[in-house]
């Protein structure tokens, strides 16, 4: 799993080396950890705001620093993350 931005980085790079600059690159990592909220284990729920937020920034800046996505090449982006806010809740 690619969490940091330095391992990010290195996979595209490596990416791009092998195959050449993506005509699409897209994000969908995403983790869901079902439970109430106040009995999940803080570990469980940093892991997702790790893997969900950290995870989809660090794709996002790492994407941002090519050439291949640029505005020129790609002039509509979409970054998204997932429903993390949603996951947890006790409902009303």
């Amino acid at each position: 799993m690619l969490l940091g931005p330095v391992a990010v980085v290195a996979a595209m790079d490596k990416a791009t080396s092998d195959m050449g600059p993506p005509d699409l690159a897209i994000n969908s990592a995403g983790m869901m950890r079902n439970g109430e909220f106040t009995a999940l284990p803080y570990e469980t729920f940093e892991r997702v705001v790790r893997v969900n937020l950290l995870g989809s920034r660090n794709f996002a800046a790492g994407a941002l620093m090519y050439p291949w996505c640029a505005p020129v090449r790609f002039p509509h982006r979409c970054w998204t993350t997932s429903a993390l806010t949603e996951a947890g809740l006790p409902n009303p």
